[in-house]
């Protein structure tokens, strides 16, 4: 009971996704898939894609549950609409999940899980971090 409040509650905010269009990908996250300005979730999928419709709650979900202790930010991109976006991550399925850090892209494990994304997420950004602190 408490997951389904916690999930009603987390609805209910406003969205921290940001819808991606070609330029607004190209002013904010880079020209392709290893060039990212910043670090970036990204979820992939199409308007026509049930299982991408019912990840769309959970993506956000992870958003907020990333929000207020990472620098992360989180972007939707159609790829039926954009098309060309998607192509560099040579995508299998929608809904897919990548994470932009430091100029690589990590495919996500699959999970529909809100708290094993943000957790996977969270490990990708520590490796990040030792990485960069080690190389000084």
């Amino acid at each position: 009971m408490a997951g389904s409040l916690a999930s009603f509650a987390v609805e209910a905010l406003p969205s921290r996704v940001v819808a991606l269009t070609r330029d607004k990908y190209a002013r904010n996250v880079g020209s392709a898939a290893g060039a990212s300005a910043g670090t970036w979730l990204l979820n992939f999928g199409a308007p026509w894609c049930g299982p991408c419709n019912a990840f769309a709650p959970v993506f956000n979900h992870v958003a907020h549950l990333l929000a207020n202790e990472t620098t992360v930010r989180f972007g939707k991109i159609d790829c039926e609409a954009y098309h060309d976006l998607c192509t560099p991550f040579r995508l299998q399925a929608y809904p897919h999940t990548v994470l932009l850090v430091g100029g690589s892209a990590h495919a996500d494990t699959g999970s529909q899980d809100p708290i094993e994304l943000a957790a996977w997420a969270r490990a990708h950004l520590l490796r990040h971090r030792e990485q960069q602190h080690d190389e000084f």
